[in-house]
């Protein structure tokens, strides 16, 4: 899948995680309004790094009321 308009930011991904391999960790928040493209950006970096990678998700139910901290507990 191609990424309309995205590069930049999958840039600023790869960037950061090339720094976490060797040795830096960080963290990184991507936010937006609703439809714009996070998941597929998400998913786009995942696609590239799933060989040589462990990758754990989490995710927030959009149809419940929220469970506290419920990402960590779906990686957990």
């Amino acid at each position: 899948m191609e990424l309309v308009e995205r590069s930049d930011f999958l840039s600023a991904l790869n960037h950061q995680f090339e720094e976490s391999v060797s040795g830096d960790g960080h963290c990184m928040l991507i936010s937006g309004e609703a439809g714009i493209g996070k998941s597929s950006l998400v998913k786009a970096f995942c696609d590239n790094h799933r060989k040589g990678s462990n990758i754990f998700k989490g995710t927030c139910d959009a149809l419940f009321t929220p469970r506290p901290l419920a990402p960590l507990y779906d990686v957990l």
